[in-house]
């Protein structure tokens, strides 16, 4: 019980309230399967208030539409289900570094494009954010996909399962990912 409550505790500080959220909300459903610490949160009255609050403040803002365009056409409806996590609305502020890393990321697109918002000719560029947990991944697409066509989003998550309600890519998959990445989105 300890362990999984500092484990959310380390998720809350270092990638927000939205992986904190996600992980509590698995434990609390049973897929992260974890029984003796589902009964002691749930028995805790505070916790689940808490809980409900994050509900209401996370999952009502949700934009389908942003979830589909996170990910490539040509993966299954199956497969877009399986990586799919709530997703905060653009008002919704789950970690202060998420702030800075899309001042960041705008930034730079911004300054290679001409007058007219395109792209100046000759330079093509890219950007590669790396996080350690699918959640942040997801929610990092979903904040940076609201600044097209500045910013052109696509999410690699790797094969290792965790749980049972994601997945990563494929290894195919994974190749289209990095093909198109150096084709000319």
């Amino acid at each position: 019980m300890c362990i999984s409550l500092y484990h959310a505790y380390e998720l809350l500080l270092q990638h927000g309230i939205l992986s904190f959220y996600n992980f509590v909300k698995a434990i609390i459903d049973g897929t992260k399967g974890m029984a003796r610490a589902k009964a002691e949160i749930t028995k805790n009255h505070e916790f689940t208030q808490l809980m409900d609050e994050l509900r209401e403040e996370i999952e009502p803002s949700m934009d389908s539409s942003a979830n589909e365009s996170l990910l490539f056409s040509q993966f299954s409806p199956r497969r877009r289900a399986l990586m799919n996590v709530p997703k905060p609305s653009t008002t919704f502020k789950s970690h202060p570094k998420l702030l800075k890393l899309k001042e960041i990321v705008l930034e730079h697109f911004e300054k290679f494009q001409d007058k007219r918002g395109e792209e100046k000719k000759g330079v093509a560029t890219r950007v590669m954010i790396f996080s350690q947990y699918r959640d942040s991944v997801n929610e990092i697409a979903a904040m940076l996909s609201h600044h097209k066509p500045v910013v052109r989003v696509m999410s690699f998550i790797g094969q290792q399962s965790t749980g049972k309600s994601t997945r990563g890519l494929t290894q195919k998959e994974q190749l289209q990912v990095t093909k198109a990445l150096k084709k000319n989105q």
